[in-house]
């Protein structure tokens, strides 16, 4: 390769940069954030809910997948970590409730064409258990906790949860 070669390639590409130019992008409107503080603190997956409803003369099982993201709204000398905890040990009964709150509910409201107001029954019937177990807990004012449906879905009464609750820390 010799000289003028690398001379004009410099040229052109000097060129292409200042026909192309620079954009800049416009300055921030709002607040900015760096990226650590940016989305939940924290979130935990709760264990799936089944819950066998009748539907047209049988019973179909729907399955509930919950999860709570945590966020600290005041400063204070606990983490998030002891929020998660307590939630963690109201899993049962959040389950409990929301499987109680469905199982409940009345004929119309239930079945595959209402997938939406389900979602939202069980989104509410959690967050009254969680909402009431974070006023129990002299920080708990400290934390945003919202309940998130994750997945809900439909299948015969053969089909059972899709995976084994875990019991503790290690097994």
């Amino acid at each position: 390769m010799n000289w003028k070669t690398l001379f004009y390639g410099a040229c052109a590409t000097a060129v292409a940069i200042i026909v192309v130019g620079c954009e800049t992008m416009p300055p921030a409107t709002g607040p900015v954030y760096s990226a650590g503080a940016v989305g939940d603190r924290s979130t935990l997956n709760f264990s799936e809910v089944v819950v066998s409803i009748p539907v047209n003369a049988s019973y179909q099982n729907l399955h509930i997948d919950l999860a709570a993201s945590v966020n600290q709204v005041k400063s204070n000398y606990k983490t998030p970590y002891d929020a998660i905890d307590i939630l963690r040990r109201s899993d049962a009964r959040i389950a409990g409730h929301v499987g109680e709150v469905l199982g409940n509910s009345s004929s119309e409201r239930v079945g595959p064409d209402r997938t939406m107001v389900l979602r939202k029954m069980a989104q509410t019937a959690a967050q009254a258990v969680v909402d009431d177990t974070m006023q129990k807990w002299q920080h708990g004012a400290d934390y945003r906790v919202e309940i998130i449906v994750t997945d809900l879905y439909w299948t015969d009464p053969s089909v059972g949860r899709s995976h084994p609750d875990r019991m503790g820390f290690w097994w």
